[in-house]
């Protein structure tokens, strides 16, 4: 396990700096078997129950000695079922998980059509920072990939991770785009208002 106060959706990348001899450590062995880890989310200080098991993508560099800068990719969400702060002959933390966690489960493709819409006319009003490329040819398989595309904090991040429903998801990323827009909508009413005045 890699505890950090960020959370990881599958399909998406992060960025991480290794530093500390316990991740050293993790880093080692991922590198040799080719095993993936954990990143539960950790809020106000304490590691949650839920996180993404990640891949080593990429090593950015290396220095002699051991830290690096790397790139893995979420792949899964897991639940946690008993946290271990210790694991033997490791410096780095584990834990026992439940990996059946439904991700794509019993939803019906007109709410994913439905989410999908949302998101053009979402992006078309706001500017996403890493938005390059054709709203209108844009497909999504699930939740977290129309979720990775949005600019989404941590704790959002980790609220749809934490949901066992894919629907509960999409639901959820409507709600977000949905009330985003209406702020967006308020705001520019008062600024037309204030400009007439």
């Amino acid at each position: 396990m890699f505890p950090l106060n960020t959370a990881v959706l599958p399909g998406e990348d992060l960025a991480l700096f290794i530093f500390e001899p316990r991740y050293k450590q993790l880093l080692k062995e991922v590198q040799l078997t080719n095993i993936v880890f954990g990143i539960p989310f950790v809020k106000y200080g304490r590691t949650t129950k839920y996180g993404t098991f990640v891949m080593l993508k990429r090593i950015l560099n290396e220095s002699e000695n051991g830290e690096m800068n790397i790139i893995v990719e979420g792949l899964s969400v897991f639940k946690i079922e008993e946290y271990l702060n210790e694991c033997p002959d490791k410096l780095y933390p584990g834990a026992t998980v439940r990996e059946d966690f439904p991700l794509f489960n019993n939803v019906s493709s007109s709410l994913l059509q439905k989410t999908t819409d949302n998101f053009r006319n979402y992006a078309s009003k706001i500017v996403l920072s890493d938005i390059m490329y054709d709203i209108d040819n844009l497909t999504f398989n699930h939740s977290y990939d129309i979720a990775k595309r949005l600019e989404l904090s941590a704790d959002q991040k980790f609220a749809l991770i934490s949901f066992p429903s894919e629907l509960q998801r999409l639901q959820y990323l409507n709600e977000f785009m949905t009330l985003n827009l209406e702020i967006i909508s308020r705001e520019a009413e008062l600024k037309n208002r204030f400009i007439l005045n």
